[in-house]
């Protein structure tokens, strides 16, 4: 059987950080008719998927908010349509992580946890209304370091307010990090999103943050990490090949997934075309509606296929397979590129690796946004 992966969306946070612009809703419970429903919703994933999921991602919103008692039922529903080897990642919230919630993910087959820690500087958490600390954040670490998960990532984000330090503050992070045995790390640049408390604060006060300096941290960030075995593999993300995110790379190679919950998203690709569907961001739509009558449904088209395969795989450092790009699109990557690439290759912000992939480089990769506006047609 083919096999796909599966994206769980639980949207509900006791607070939302002021640089947030996911889709989540206030709550500090979330009811048993919504974990009802996503079992229902699974079903129905996994009839029209045809395919065994080979990673699952629970994401949010705060996931970590969900009750042992709901994890059980969640996972009792999901895993016997998993394959032997499956990834199954579940995002928490270091304040939410205790003995009892490690257990459950344990019991539930869960191979690996992403925290988000974002910064051990409690002025930077405390500005951002991170529900954490640097005493929480360590306190998580610590019980999960024990948990002895199969893998473990954690989040930063370089550039939070108050600017005050020279990069000893994110250097101090990522090795907090690495000590505690953290093998993934995502390391964000600060971007601000129209419609969040932080962007409505720097409208009203610009020197809040500076964006020349965020991105001069990440860099500092970057570097870093390489220079501790972590490398870079896709524009926020370092590891060793081996604890890389197999549920991310299913994004970024445009393979099948199923998303369910609440907003959540799923494609399934046919060739060179492919078939999205959207839920409601309305939970009660979404408890009582019938899926077919609450999803939005998109037909992606070839031309739209061509340039989401471009900018997912330019995001890597892999980059793009020239004979993988013709077999699934009939026409050559090159012809499509060109003249872009032999110019970004000639300014020494373009690879092509050992294996033939069209790849941007470490350089290239700080003006991805750029190149794809050249090739995007």
């Amino acid at each position: 059987m083919n096999s796909a992966g599966l994206y769980i969306h639980i949207p509900f946070c006791i607070s939302k950080c002021s640089y947030c612009d996911f889709f989540s809703i206030p709550g500090t419970e979330i009811p048993d008719s919504y974990i009802t429903r996503l079992i229902q919703e699974h079903e129905y994933r996994k009839n029209q998927a045809n395919a065994l999921w080979s990673s699952v991602y629970v994401g949010g919103g705060t996931p970590s908010l969900l009750s042992e008692k709901h994890i059980a039922r969640l996972f009792a529903a999901v895993l016997p349509n998993c394959t032997k080897d499956v990834e199954i990642t579940f995002e928490c919230n270091p304040d939410d992580v205790r003995p009892e919630l490690i257990s459950a993910l344990k019991d539930s087959g869960v191979t690996r946890i992403s925290l988000g820690i974002q910064s051990f500087s409690n002025e930077k958490l405390e500005f951002c209304k991170r529900r954490s600390s640097k005493e929480i954040n360590e306190k998580a670490l610590e019980l999960i370091q024990k948990a002895d998960f199969h893998h473990f990532s954690a989040d930063l984000i370089a550039g939070l307010p108050p600017l005050n330090d020279d990069g000893n503050q994110l250097m101090y992070d990522i090795s907090r990090l690495i000590s505690f045995g953290v093998d993934h790390i995502s390391l964000y640049a600060l971007t601000l999103e129209e419609g969040t408390p932080l962007f409505n604060q720097v409208k009203h006060n610009p020197q809040l943050i500076d964006e020349s300096k965020s991105d001069e941290l990440w860099i500092m960030g970057r570097d870093y990490l390489e220079a501790h075995g972590f490398s870079q593999y896709e524009v926020s993300n370092f590891a060793s090949e081996k604890n890389q995110s197999v549920h991310n790379k299913k994004y970024w190679n445009m393979e099948n997934y199923a998303g369910i919950g609440a907003g959540a998203t799923g494609t399934f690709y046919n060739g060179a075309s492919a078939l999205r569907f959207t839920n409601t961001l309305n939970i009660e739509e979404y408890i009582h509606c019938a899926f077919n009558e609450q999803e939005e449904k998109t037909t992606i088209n070839e031309n739209d296929c061509i340039n989401e395969y471009l900018m997912m795989g330019f995001r890597t450092l892999n980059g793009i397979k020239p004979s993988v790009f013709y077999e699934r699109f009939g026409i050559s990557l090159a012809t499509r590129i060109e003249p872009s690439f032999s110019l970004w290759l000639k300014n020494q912000k373009a690879v092509i690796t050992a294996d033939g992939n069209y790849a941007l480089n470490r350089d290239g990769l700080l003006l991805l946004n750029t190149f794809l506006m050249e090739i995007m047609v």
